[in-house]
């Protein structure tokens, strides 16, 4: 084996451990494709309560985690808290989950807001889904599919007021994800 030959073949073992050590433990490769498997739901809500407006995202990823987020908005205030104790969506189900607030002007604690129970169906086919995502070293490409969610029922409570929430944007996922670093062969 010549030194470009030995040399290459150890940038190409380098690179394949970075890549592995970038994704959690959690993810699961496709044997023979280096593709990482992603699945999860995304629910986005939001509503109108006594003097604020309320948005809710409800994040289930299996590469990335789960995390429950609320924006709170007043005439004087913004709060903004997040949580990772999921998973949120079981069996048709979404579960509770409180909230922790921070005052964005203050970075104070600002009390907690409960997203509290509702439901979810299927309302849809899988709709193929695409993106190429240029991060500058590396390019992603994550391919699947979408299924379109009907929620009903889910509200948040905030300062003794509970809202119910719309949720215009509600799916599950499963999804291909493929990282190259640019420079590099396919």
């Amino acid at each position: 084996m010549t030194c470009r030959k030995l040399s290459r073949a150890i940038t190409a073992v380098a690179l394949s451990a970075a890549a592995l050590m970038a994704v959690p433990a959690a993810a699961s490769a496709e044997p023979g494709t280096g593709a990482v498997i992603e699945q999860g739901y995304l629910v986005e809500c939001s509503g109108a309560g006594d003097g604020y407006t309320a948005t809710v995202t409800l994040y289930e990823n299996s590469l990335f985690g789960d995390e429950a987020s609320v924006l709170i908005e007043s005439a004087d205030s913004t709060l903004l808290g997040a949580t990772g104790d999921g998973p949120f969506l079981t069996d048709g189900t979404i579960e509770g989950v409180v909230v922790p607030l921070l005052d964005q002007n203050t970075e104070e604690p600002a009390g907690s807001a409960t997203v509290t129970g509702g439901s979810y169906t299927v309302s849809g086919e899988p709709t193929r889904y695409r993106e190429v995502i240029n991060e500058g070293e590396e390019i992603v490409i994550v391919v699947g599919t979408q299924t379109r969610l009907t929620v009903e029922g889910l509200t948040v409570e905030y300062a003794g007021t509970t809202t119910a929430l719309e949720c215009d944007t509600a799916f599950a996922f499963d999804y291909r994800r493929i990282v190259k670093r640019i420079g590099t062969p396919w």
